[in-house]
């Protein structure tokens, strides 16, 4: 049996209402500070087989890592298993075979899974979106069986009637297509619906190219900037993105 590209939901929603969709990691998901400290956690118990003097040297490394072959697998050309093997292979101090490399990411894992917290705005904002009859999705960058596993944990899959996900669809943000694939969800046409999330490549301009209205969640309050527009919009926090019109 194949796997969906997405998961829908039936939900109660208010047909005038823009359908509103989200990124995961970034925007919903402290995944910065999950990693961080999934990574000490995974020194102290590692120390011997990692490259790595201390643990915070060995934080930087595995973010680089990360950064280095997770987007090879969002681009499809390494499996979910072959980057997170080669990240253990690039921060090993010895060499090691695929088979030990997944079972050291394993233990990583476990403690990246035990340190998921979600930004402290999230849960009230979810809420009032709801309150105020917004059809809500998720359009990610990943494997959809962990984030599905992110939703379940962190009690937020009774907020989504749609969870897009990049392995699974076929086609990762920002290319037009999964915009569509998620407002097609919705029965929506895309410019019937808004996106939010903390990429400015992947979730604004991505979106904007598809024709979504898109938020720049900027949490981070980075100095990039972009031209704002009716359609265009950034905030620094979700209590912002409550006050936007077109959310009102």
């Amino acid at each position: 049996m194949s796997t969906p590209a997405s998961v829908s939901r039936t939900r109660h929603c208010d047909p005038g209402r823009p359908a509103l969709f989200f990124d995961l990691d970034g925007t919903l998901l402290d995944h910065e500070r999950a990693e961080e400290h999934g990574a000490q956690l995974f020194f102290e118990t590692h120390s011997k087989d990692l490259l790595a003097e201390t643990t915070e040297e060995f934080v930087l490394h595995w973010a680089a890592a990360s950064k280095k072959f997770f987007p090879q697998f969002v681009a499809g050309t390494l499996t979910f298993a072959e980057q997170r093997q080669l990240r253990c292979r690039e921060v090993a101090s010895r060499p090691m075979s695929e088979q030990e490399a997944e079972r050291l990411f394993q233990d990583y894992l476990a403690k990246y899974e035990a340190s998921w917290v979600l930004f402290g705005d999230v849960v009230e904002s979810l809420e009032t979106l709801r309150r105020r009859g917004f059809c809500m999705g998720i359009i990610s960058n990943g494997n959809l069986a962990q984030q599905l596993r992110k939703l379940e944990a962190l009690e937020l899959g009774a907020y989504f009637g749609a969870i897009i996900v990049s392995d699974t669809a076929g086609v990762a943000k920002p290319a037009p297509q999964i915009f569509e694939i998620a407002a097609a969800r919705f029965n929506r046409s895309v410019d019937q619906c808004i996106h939010v999330g903390d990429s400015l490549t992947e979730d604004l301009y991505g979106a904007a190219a598809a024709g979504m209205s898109a938020v720049w969640l900027n949490r981070s309050e980075d100095a990039k900037t972009f031209k704002e527009s009716k359609s265009l919009h950034q905030v620094n926090d979700l209590a912002g993105l409550l006050q936007l019109s077109l959310l009102l």
